[in-house]
């Protein structure tokens, strides 16, 4: 089955795997905003593009191919003015109840 890309919290995005333990999505990102899950870790793996990150504090590039693993409490955000393409990986599920805006 063919999936379709739906607006997410941090651009479009195609749901890969949604399990309460695990979901899986792959991302088109040009501004996800400042923001922190209180349960979910996030693994990021760039597949297309190159950006800027905040984490930890601190703003750092991102290309192709980078990984990041993003902690709960961490502040992220994402930039890019071309478009990243980025898939995520969160364990547990991410949900729109464990967003919140810094």
């Amino acid at each position: 089955m063919k999936q379709e890309w739906e607006q997410g919290w941090c651009g479009k995005r195609k749901t890969l795997v949604s399990d309460p333990k695990l979901g899986i999505f792959y991302m088109q990102i040009t501004d996800a905003p400042m923001h922190y899950h209180k349960k979910s870790t996030e693994l990021y793996i760039i597949t297309e593009g190159e950006g800027m990150m905040f984490l930890d504090g601190d703003w750092f590039e991102v290309k192709k191919y980078d990984s990041i693993t993003i902690n709960p409490l961490q502040k992220h955000a994402l930039k890019s003015d071309k478009g990243i393409e980025v898939l995520v990986v969160s364990t547990p599920l991410v949900t729109l109840a464990d967003h919140y805006l810094d």
